[in-house]
C-alpha cells in the first residue's frame, strides 16, 4: 500500500484535526500518525476489531446477507484472503486485517453444498466468533434451544475442523446465563456487545470477569462507559475510526480501549484497505489491530468481577408471529423426544434421527432477522444497500413467512413422532389430552403429580405412566366480579370491552366480539384460552414484586416494559404463564400481558415459593400424553427413577442409543436419578456441584421395574 494512498492521507488529517496536531510529513501537507497524536502522550492503547456478518440461506431461498449466494460467496472469499494474509506477527501484517467470521453456522452448511466453504475456512484458520447455529435472539429461544444452538453449531464446526474459541454476537444475544452455557461448550471469552434491537452493560476498564447467575465465569471485553462501542452500520467502521481514536486518547485516565465492529459482509467497508495498508505504523503508535481470539491473550488486566442482572441486557419488543410458534414448536420438541425416550423401555423404537432434524429446522426459523425484520423477501436487502439486483430467487416469501414453514414442518415431524410412539393420533397438545377414554394410559415426563385430563383426576408417578383414573371436583377459587374474572383472589381483565359471560362444564366464557376467553379449572391451575382479532393485554392484579424469567435464571423486576420469557411470578403468590407472548408492561397495581392477534394459552396458579413457581408453570407447558398400554403391563409404573427435589427438566432425549436427561437446579438442589451418571454437555463424564441455577447434565437408565 503506497504511503501517498488518499484515504489512508484523509484518516490522518482528519485525526489531526481532531486532536489539534500540527506539523506535516515531507512537506506534503500529510500528517504522520505520531504528530497526529503528540498532544495525547498519556492515551490508553487501544485495540480495533473487526468482524463480517452474514445471515441466512435457506436451501430454496437467501436473505438479507444471502439474498444473492454468488454474491455472499465472494465476499467470504475475500475476508478469507485477507484474514490468511494477517497471520503471524502483528508488524508483519501490512496489507491485511484479522478478521471475526460471524456468518450462521446454518448459512455455512447451506453454502457448503455448492461450494467449498470449509475447506477454505480451515485453510486460513478462520476466527469463528459466534458458534449459534443461526443467530438468533437468545432471549426469544426457551433453555433447550439456547442449549441446542451451541449444540448443533459446534457439532457442524468440529466435524470440518473448526472451532470457536470466543463468543461474539452483533445482534442481541445475551443473558445473565451465557457464562455457564459458553464454559459448558468449551468457550472462555465473551464480548458483552449488541446492537440493533436491544443494549448490553457496560464497564470502565474493557476487561473483567463475568460471573452468571450460577457462579461461572468467563473472561469477558464489555464496551466502555463515556466511550462509543465501536459498532458502526453500513460498514462505515473503518472511515469512523478518526473519531474513535479521538474519542480514545482524550482519555488518560483509561489504561486500555477495545472498539469491537461487527458488519454486515456485503457492505464494501470504505477505508478498510488505507487501515489494512498500515497496520504495522498503527501498532508502533499503540494502536493495535487485532482478532477477537486473540483478546483472550492480550496484555490487559481483568479490572473486576461482575454479576449482571437481566435489567441490564434490555430488548426491543418485537411483533413477530414466530415468537409464539417457535416457542409451542420447542415444547412440543421436548414432549416428543422425551416420550420418545421414555417409551422405549416399552419396546418402542426410538426416533433421534427424525427429531436431530426437526430441532435444525426450529434452530434455523429462530434466526434474528425472521424476528427483526419479518418483512424482508429476497432481493430486497441488496436493493436497500444499492447493489446490483442479480438475486436468484423468485420467492415473494417473507423471511417470517419462511420461518414459520420450518417450524410447521417440525412440529409436524414431532407430532408423527407422537402419533408412532403412543399409537394414537397426536394434534396440538391440549387435543391429545381432550377426550380419552377410561383406561388409557397418560405418560408423565415430570415429577409426580395430580393433572386433570377429560374432566378426570390422573395421579402420576414421576416419570413413568397410569391409566387409572378418578372424578374430578373443582377446588378453585375462580369466579365474576363486574367485568373481572377473580381467580385466586386476584382481579383478571381481558381487553377493555364490556362482555358477557357464561358458565358451563367447559369453564367461564367471556366473548367480547374481537376476542373470546375461556377460563377452566384444571386442578392445580386455572388455564385461560384466548382467541383475538387484535392486540389486546391480561391485566392482573399485583401488589409490588414481580419475578420474571429468562433463560436458565429468573429475576426480580422493575422495568416498566419488558420480558419474561417463560412465566412471571407476581408477590410471591401467583405465577402467570404463557405459551409465546413474552411481553409485559407493570403499572401500579397491575402486572400486564401483552397479547398479539391470534390463539393463545396461559395460565395462573398458586405458588409460594420460585420452585413451586417453576413447576407450576412446567406442568402447564408439559401436560401428559396418552398412548396405547401394551397388553400384560401394570396399570401404572415409572419408566425413569428420578426424584426432581428443585430442579425441573429441560429435556429427556436418545442420543447414540443412550437417554440423556438435563435439569435446572433451581434452589441448588439436585435431582436423584437411580442409576444415573453425570456428564457434561457433549454427554462425556463429568463431575458437577449443584448450585442454584446450575444446568445439569445425566445419563439416565430407562426400564420398567
Amino acid at each position: 500500500m503506497a504511503d501517498d494512498d488518499p484515504a489512508w492521507s484523509e484518516f490522518l488529517l482528519e485525526l489531526a484535526r481532531k486532536t489539534k496536531s500540527k506539523g506535516t510529513r515531507g512537506g506534503t501537507g500529510e500528517m504522520d500518525l505520531p504528530t497526529a497524536l503528540n498532544n495525547a502522550p498519556f492515551r490508553p492503547s487501544i485495540y480495533l476489531l473487526h468482524g463480517i456478518h452474514g445471515n441466512v440461506l435457506f436451501p430454496d431461498a437467501g436473505y438479507c446477507e444471502f439474498d444473492d449466494p454468488a454474491r455472499a460467496w465472494q465476499q467470504i472469499h475475500r475476508w478469507c484472503e485477507m484474514a490468511l494474509r494477517a497471520k503471524g506477527d502483528p508488524l508483519s501484517r501490512q496489507g491485511s486485517l484479522p478478521v471475526g467470521f460471524e456468518v450462521a453456522i446454518a448459512s455455512l452448511e447451506e453454502l457448503g453444498k455448492k461450494e467449498p466453504v470449509w475447506s477454505l475456512l480451515k485453510e486460513v484458520g478462520a476466527d469463528i466468533i459466534n458458534p449459534l447455529y443461526s443467530q438468533p435472539y437468545l432471549r426469544h429461544c426457551g433453555e433447550e434451544s439456547t442449549i441446542r444452538q451451541l449444540e448443533a453449531g459446534i457439532n457442524v464446526l468440529t466435524r470440518n475442523g473448526l472451532e470457536a474459541k470466543v463468543f461474539a454476537s452483533s445482534e442481541h444475544a445475551l443473558h445473565p446465563q451465557l457464562p455457564q452455557l459458553l464454559k459448558g461448550f468449551g468457550i472462555e471469552l465473551a464480548f458483552v456487545i449488541a446492537r440493533l434491537a436491544g443494549g448490553a452493560p457496560t464497564s470502565y476498564q474493557p476487561r473483567l470477569e463475568w460471573e452468571g447467575a450460577d457462579g461461572t465465569s468467563v473472561l469477558a471485553i464489555a464496551s466502555q462507559a463515556g466511550l462509543p462501542n465501536g459498532q458502526i452500520w453500513h460498514g462505515r467502521f473503518f472511515e469512523e475510526l478518526p473519531g474513535l481514536i479521538f474519542s480514545a486518547v482524550s482519555r488518560p485516565d483509561l489504561s486500555a480501549v477495545v472498539y469491537a465492529n461487527i458488519e454486515d459482509f456485503t457492505n464494501p467497508m470504505p477505508g478498510s484497505d488505507a487501515i489494512a495498508g498500515h497496520v504495522a505504523e498503527l501498532d508502533r503508535a499503540r494502536i493495535h489491530v487485532r482478532g477477537f481470539s486473540e483478546m483472550a491473550d492480550a496484555p490487559l488486566p481483568i479490572s473486576r468481577r461482575v454479576k449482571w442482572s437481566i435489567e441490564d441486557f434490555p430488548l426491543r419488543h418485537m411483533d413477530s408471529r414466530l415468537i409464539p410458534a417457535a416457542r409451542r414448536c420447542e415444547d412440543l420438541l421436548i414432549m416428543a423426544e422425551a416420550t420418545d425416550a421414555l417409551l422405549s423401555a416399552l419396546g418402542s423404537p426410538t426416533h433421534e434421527g427424525l427429531l436431530d432434524e426437526a430441532w435444525k429446522r426450529l434452530l434455523v426459523a429462530q434466526n434474528h432477522d425472521a424476528y427483526i425484520v419479518p418483512f424482508t423477501v429476497p432481493g430486497l436487502y441488496s436493493e436497500l444497500q444499492g447493489l446490483e439486483d442479480s438475486s436468484p430467487w423468485s420467492s415473494e416469501e417473507t423471511i417470517e413467512d419462511r420461518s414459520i414453514r420450518e417450524v410447521e414442518a417440525a412440529s409436524g415431524a414431532a407430532r408423527s413422532v407422537l402419533s408412532a410412539v403412543t399409537g394414537l393420533d397426536a394434534g396440538d397438545k391440549g387435543a391429545m389430552s381432550a377426550g380419552i377414554r377410561d383406561g388409557t394410559a397418560m405418560l408423565n415426563i415430570l415429577w409426580e403429580r395430580e393433572e386433570v385430563l377429560g374432566g378426570k383426576t390422573f395421579s402420576l408417578p414421576a416419570g413413568g405412566y397410569a391409566s387409572k383414573s378418578a372424578s374430578f371436583r373443582s377446588r378453585a377459587n375462580l369466579l365474576v366480579e363486574g367485568q373481572s374474572i377473580v381467580i385466586h383472589g386476584r382481579k383478571v381483565d381481558i381487553g377493555d370491552r364490556a362482555f358477557p359471560v357464561t358458565k358451563g362444564k367447559g369453564g367461564i366464557t367471556i366473548d367480547a366480539g374481537r376476542y373470546t376467553a375461556v377460563f377452566n379449572d384444571v386442578g392445580g391451575r386455572i388455564e385461560i384460552r384466548l382467541r383475538t382479532q387484535t392486540p389486546l393485554e391480561i391485566s392482573v392484579e399485583a401488589q409490588s414484586k414481580v419475578v420474571i424469567t429468562y433463560p436458565f435464571g429468573a429475576g426480580l423486576s422493575t422495568e416498566h416494559a419488558g420480558h419474561s420469557s417463560r412465566f412471571s411470578w407476581i408477590d410471591e403468590s401467583i405465577v402467570v404463564a404463557h405459551d409465546g407472548t413474552p411481553y409485559f408492561k407493570q403499572e401500579p397495581g397491575k402486572f400486564k400481558i401483552q397479547v398479539p392477534a391470534g390463539e393463545h394459552v396461559y395460565c395462573i396458579a398458586r405458588a409460594t415459593n420460585l420452585p413451586d413457581a417453576y413447576k407450576r408453570a412446567w406442568e402447564f407447558s408439559y401436560p401428559p400424553v396418552p398412548f396405547a398400554l401394551p397388553d400384560g403391563l401394570p396399570a401404572e409404573d415409572s419408566l425413569a427413577r428420578i426424584s426432581f427435589n428443585g430442579c425441573v427438566p429441560i429435556s429427556i432425549r436418545t442420543r447414540n442409543g443412550l437417554c440423556f436427561a438435563r435439569f435446572l437446579s433451581i434452589d441448588g438442589s439436585e435431582p436423584v436419578i437411580e442409576g444415573g451418571k453425570q456428564v457434561d454437555f457433549f454427554g462425556r463424564p463429568s463431575h458437577h456441584e449443584p448450585r442454584p441455577w446450575r444446568i445439569l447434565n445425566y445419563e439416565i437408565p430407562v426400564s420398567l421395574s
